[in-house]
């Protein structure tokens, strides 16, 4: 006897890639692991450069990245409102301002005047996919914040489990399939401690503000200075 199964189709993570395995198992005989696919990420992050950031310290610029989809219409497959991919990085970091975001490949159609940060999250609207050809998008003049209680060592963005251009199911509620799955990340720099240095003497701390300086060189504290009852809290 033989079975045939036809127009067979699967859901996939968004963050799966590898090849597709199926098993089968039974009482008639039949066992075993067949694969019946390979499946490659939707989109990938490249870095240009790898640098090294301080811990505590503002307004650092990091390598350019490029987001790569791995085929046309890789980034929304299907057009529509809200749709958006979105970048986090770890937290300790944020962004400093606005990056330059930019098609580079494919016809990819974004809103450059809706992207936006948010402390570590990076949003770029997605108007129309690429249907021609496989897209990149190049993100350029980044700088970031590194809060003083970051941790050392590798500094990774990654795509958001909120990036819908990537992630045709709902990612919570009824109908989701794959909650908290983050479609992809990469390694952008190294965070490190500063080297100890000269004994400067005098720092500037500003009420309200979380950048304070020590002789005159700018740096980043978890908590703003504050005035409450006629005294100062640093």
């Amino acid at each position: 006897a033989k079975i045939e199964l036809s127009d067979f189709k699967v859901d996939l993570a968004p963050d799966f890639n590898g090849p597709v395995e199926v098993t089968v198992s039974g009482n008639a005989g039949v066992t075993g692991t067949l694969k019946i696919a390979d499946a490659k990420p939707i989109a990938t992050i490249e870095v240009a450069e790898l640098k090294d950031i301080e811990i505590g310290k503002p307004n650092q610029q990091i390598g350019d990245l490029t987001l790569v989809a791995s085929a046309a219409e890789g980034f929304l497959n299907n057009a529509g409102f809200g749709n958006q991919i979105r970048l986090v990085f770890d937290s300790g970091y944020r962004f400093s301002k606005v990056p330059t975001v930019e098609v580079t490949e494919g016809d990819l159609d974004i809103s450059k005047s809706g992207v936006t940060i948010n402390e570590n999250f990076l949003t770029i609207p997605v108007k129309s996919q690429s249907a021609k050809s496989a897209a990149k998008i190049l993100i350029s003049d980044i700088y970031v914040d590194a809060y003083r209680v970051a941790p050392e060592g590798k500094v990774t963005i990654k795509f958001d489990k909120g990036t819908s251009a990537l992630n045709e199911f709902p990612d919570t509620g009824a109908n989701a399939k794959f909650e908290n799955v983050y479609p992809g990340k990469a390694t952008v720099a190294n965070c490190v401690t500063p080297a100890p240095g000269q004994k400067i003497g005098n720092g500037e701390f500003r009420i309200d503000s979380n950048i304070y300086y020590v002789g005159g060189v700018a740096k980043v504290m978890d908590v703003a200075p504050y005035i409450k009852a006629g005294r100062t809290y640093v």
